[in-house]
C-alpha cells in the first residue's frame, strides 16, 4: 500500500497557537512576517480553528491554521515568523 500526500505552496498553510480568548473566525484576515525578512508581510485568512483548547507553555491556547498567499514561493515548510490577526492582538 502506498500513501500519497499532496502539498500546495500557494497558498501555503501555517499552524500557530493563539491564546484562548475567543473572537476567532474562519475567514478572518492574518498577516505573517518572516523573522529574517523585515518589512515583508504575507497575507492570508484563517482556514481552520481547533475545537479544543490545549496547554502550551503554561497557558491555554487554540491551534489555528491559516492559508497564506505565496506567489513567489518564498514561504517554505519549517520557517518561523510572527502572525498578526486582523481585529485582535498578535498571538
Amino acid at each position: 500500500m502506498s500513501v500519497l500526500r499532496i502539498y500546495t505552496m500557494d497558498p501555503i498553510y501555517a499552524r500557530f497557537p493563539v491564546p484562548h480568548h475567543g473572537d476567532l473566525q474562519v475567514g478572518q484576515a492574518v498577516g505573517f512576517q518572516l523573522g529574517n525578512v523585515p518589512g515583508l508581510t504575507f497575507q492570508g485568512t484563517i482556514a481552520e480553528i481547533s475545537s479544543e483548547a490545549a496547554p502550551l507553555g503554561g497557558e491555554t491556547v487554540i491551534w489555528v491554521t491559516a492559508g497564506l498567499k505565496n506567489p513567489d514561493g518564498l514561504l517554505r515548510p519549517g520557517l518561523g515568523g510572527h502572525v498578526t490577526l486582523e481585529g485582535g492582538p498578535p498571538p
